[in-house]
């Protein structure tokens, strides 16, 4: 059996494609993320309403494991683990006392085994962070591993912003820099091919992050724990 993991963006499948290709991991496979890429419903954050459809679309009986990965946010650890946990009980077979207490904690799931689509699942879910918030753009900021010269100038940037009465969110600032790092600090300045070679899969899946950094050490946890079988 397989394990079967849901993240918020594409972005998001597309650096967990990566840490399981390098940390070599394997039975694990990927749902259509919860947010496409047109999807404007997902700008202000994730919402109970979209997860709790697409947790709806799962087919329990062919997974072994389910684990969800969202961010952090402005909301914290705590709060991201409680929406999971509502959207999670929406679910005709998902018991009103199903919950998940911390991250990279499986809780077990299983249907009446009189019935037809017999399932036996657990699930468990990752929030991505650092320092308790955040989102992928706040990681990959962290474990950069080639110089960020260009990316590091936006914080002049900000700081005159700032005095000017116009701050910039932290959310948007660090997606900037990231945008920043892989496009100027990673790719030729007069590069033909920018959008395809300097941003989304191509760009995330460089070899420009440090995957061996301490803050992947809890979801290097997480997935090793659904790969295992």
């Amino acid at each position: 059996m397989k394990s079967l993991i849901i993240v918020e963006s594409h972005n998001d499948k597309f650096f967990i494609e990566k840490l399981r290709d390098v940390w070599g991991l394997e039975n694990i496979e990927f749902k259509e993320p919860i947010c496409a890429r047109t999807d404007y419903e997902c700008l202000g954050g994730l919402s109970e309403k979209k997860l709790s459809q697409t947790l709806d679309d799962i087919k329990f009986s062919d997974y072994q494991k389910i684990g969800i990965i969202i961010d952090a946010d402005n909301e914290g650890i705590e709060k991201q683990i409680a929406l999971i946990n509502r959207c999670a009980r929406t679910l005709k077979d998902v018991s009103d006392d199903f919950e998940i207490t911390k991250i990279n904690e499986f809780i077990r799931v299983k249907s009446s085994e009189e019935e037809i689509n017999y399932f036996d699942v657990e699930i468990g879910c990752y929030i991505m962070n650092k320092d308790g918030v955040g989102e992928l753009e706040t990681v990959l900021k962290a474990i950069k591993s080639k110089d960020s010269t260009y990316a590091n100038c936006l914080e002049a940037w900000r700081k005159c912003l700032e005095e000017k009465g116009k701050p910039f969110k932290a959310k948007s600032y660090d997606k900037l820099w990231v945008n920043f790092y892989q496009r100027y600090d990673n790719c030729k300045e007069n590069e033909s091919n920018a959008d395809e070679n300097c941003k989304g899969e191509i760009a995330i899946k460089k070899d420009i992050w440090d995957f061996t950094n301490p803050i992947l050490d809890d979801l290097k946890s997480f997935l090793t724990l659904l790969s295992n079988q």
